[in-house]
């Protein structure tokens, strides 16, 4: 026999029917001596506390103690809930030398024929205890006995050395899991399908976007706005008889136009952008700078291409006096909310559309955020344009690739037939500081068409990029971006955005280190998400099932199972990795699949004890 250390304390579990119950405490009292030298503990089914489920927390018990005391009488083999509750488990822990069954002989019985008719009972003659003219003979004759085999001094009973258990598999808790996981998941990717959570996903975009740290302005870009003071300026008469007259609706005549141009030109920048529309012949002074090789080299114009706009837009038909390959689209991708979170690269002009916005050899149009910065990564011998090895490559310069959105089931995105046309990437904008205030529309230094006609240092345009655009009403669009919900910034002009796009695609490159590009998931990632959170809170709800303190600590665990997926988007989001990782389809999938295993925990129980 194996002698136990005598500080380790066996579990005696108690299995007895309700009319027995006086008894039963006669021998508890008798057993007392044993608790008292913590030598055993025992539980029976009226320790359980209120509010806890009666029948898991009896199994545990049953799965635990070392010694099952079963205490037999007529009661006690009449009831069926014992037999299929108590017994059979007992047994099986016996037969597996986990832990001994000792039938105890309260009442007179027929009992030889039962399950457990061939183990030793007590008291050991197996007379009833109720029988014993002294009852508490009796007792005292079970207790020694009991007290004998956890001493290993019986000859009668072996106790096993330890309760430690051959691994078994949970059943009830995996089916559990597997019947909330499995079409909770399937669910979740149903509505995922639909688009149920892109707009929800699209706001956590917004939040994580403005959550970004400020960044300096952009070194590389220099903004020139015609304001409406430079309108009203060049419209005096004295302006008009020096500059000419504004035609076609154009926010500035071309003597002005020719003049900016040829006063930038001479600072040498390496691209110059016009983010302008000019459908209409430029006048002979301008119409000559076109002409001049050196000089129309550095410059990209705008035209519109009306299939990705508005039914109702038209767009804008190119320069005719200019050649297609120095124009880009400036078409702007908004989503179902109005908010720029797309870049455009390059788009198919199909000949079905009217538009004279085509190059009809390449059959596709470049960006003009795009070509702008291709040029200026060009003129750099330390610099490469982005290129494609063939057409199923992504763009690439150096170590940057530019992932595109090969389809807009990406990050939270859940479009159909919406506007995936051509080379789409995230834009990842950069909001800066100016005075006191940040925000994407300080994205680099801006001078009004007067101050660069009055004189700028030309440092400020060496080597630079230029882009020059109108952000006053009638002659630009104001766009929403991620900001736009934070209170500030409501709108932005379309001349930002395009240097936004043109940051992002400079410092991708020219940075030290790189500026890092936004990225977004494939559908496949986010199915993995959701499943890992069906699973996750399938399983919570069953750690805590058994405390008086479910509620409570289960609610806990799930604000902070919340929080910190949250802070793990965010942290994502944020760091190099620059990757959007949707949010709300895995937390909904963890919250029906806790809220379905609660609701499955509570039928299967068959009561709980009564407040």
């Amino acid at each position: 026999m194996i002698t136990l250390a005598p500080k380790q304390s066996i579990e005696i579990f108690f299995s007895y029917s309700q009319e027995d119950r006086k008894l039963r405490d006669k021998l508890a009292n008798h057993l007392s001596i044993l608790k008292h030298e913590k030598v055993i503990t025992d539980w029976h089914e009226g320790e359980i506390s209120a509010g806890e489920v009666s029948a898991d927390e009896i199994e545990r018990h049953l799965n635990s103690s070392r010694i099952i005391l079963l205490l037999i009488s007529s009661d006690f083999l009449a009831s069926e809930k014992l037999w299929q509750r108590d017994v059979t488990l007992a047994m099986k822990r016996h037969n597996d030398k986990e832990a001994c069954v000792i039938p105890v002989l309260l009442r007179p019985c027929e009992w030889k024929n039962a399950q457990f008719g061939g183990l030793q009972a007590l008291p050991r003659n197996e007379e009833a205890i109720t029988s014993w003219q002294n009852q508490d003979e009796a007792f005292k004759e079970v207790a020694k006995e009991i007290r004998e085999a956890i001493e290993a001094k019986s000859n009668y009973i072996s106790i096993p050395q330890t309760s430690k258990r051959r691994f078994k598999i949970p059943w009830r808790s995996l089916r559990n899991t597997l019947f909330t996981s499995v079409p909770i998941t399937l669910l979740v990717i149903v509505m995922r399908v639909m688009g149920i959570f892109e707009a929800s996903e699209l706001l956590s975009f917004n939040r994580m976007m403005r959550n970004q740290q400020s960044e300096q302005q952009e070194s590389n870009l220099l903004l020139v706005e015609i304001t409406a003071d430079d309108r009203k300026y060049y419209s005096s008469d004295e302006n008009e008889r020096k500059y000419g007259t504004a035609k076609n609706g154009a926010s500035l005549s071309d003597g002005v136009i020719f003049e900016l141009l040829d006063s930038l030109i001479k600072k040498e920048p390496r691209v110059i952008g016009l983010d302008i529309s000019r459908d209409f012949y430029a006048d002979a002074k301008l119409s000559n700078l076109f002409k001049d090789p050196k000089k129309s080299n550095l410059l990209i114009f705008v035209c519109k291409f009306p299939y990705a706009s508005n039914e109702k837009d038209e767009g804008g038909d190119p320069p005719p006096d200019v050649p297609i390959e120095q124009v880009g689209l400036s078409d702007l991708l908004d989503d179902s909310d109005g908010v720029i979170r797309r870049q455009l690269l390059t788009m198919g002009t199909p000949g079905t559309v009217n538009s004279k916005c085509r190059n009809k050899e390449k059959k596709e149009m470049e960006s003009f955020s795009f070509k702008v910065a291709q040029k200026y990564l060009a003129k750099d011998k330390n610099l490469k344009p982005y290129s494609k090895p063939n057409e199923k490559s992504s763009f690439k310069s150096g170590n940057t690739v530019l992932q595109p959105l090969e389809n807009l089931t990406q990050g939270g995105y859940n479009k159909k037939n919406d506007s995936l046309d051509g080379y789409q990437i995230l834009l990842n904008y950069r909001s800066s500081k100016e005075g006191v205030q940040v925000s994407p529309q300080n994205i680099a230094r801006k001078f009004s068409v007067q101050k660069v006609l009055n004189g700028i240092d030309d440092d400020l345009v060496k080597d630079k990029i230029v882009l020059i655009g109108t952000p006053i009403n009638d002659f630009d669009k104001r766009f929403h971006t991620p900001f736009s919900s934070g209170g500030s910034d409501l709108e932005m002009w379309g001349l930002y955005f395009q240097a936004q796009m043109v940051s992002q695609l400079v410092s991708a490159v020219s940075d030290k280190p790189p500026r890092p590009l936004l990225k977004a998931g494939f559908i496949g990632n986010e199915i993995l998400l959701i499943v890992v959170g069906s699973i996750v809170g399938s399983i919570l709800p069953q750690l805590y099932k058994q405390s008086r303190y479910f509620l409570f600590l289960l609610g806990g665990t799930y604000v902070f199972c919340i929080v910190s997926f949250y802070f793990i988007c965010l942290l994502f989001f944020n760091l190099p990795t620059k990757y959007w990782i949707p949010l709300f389809s895995p937390t909904c999938a963890f919250t029906l699949s806790i809220g379905v295993v609660i609701i499955l925990v509570e039928l299967q129980s068959p009561k709980k004890i009564k407040l």
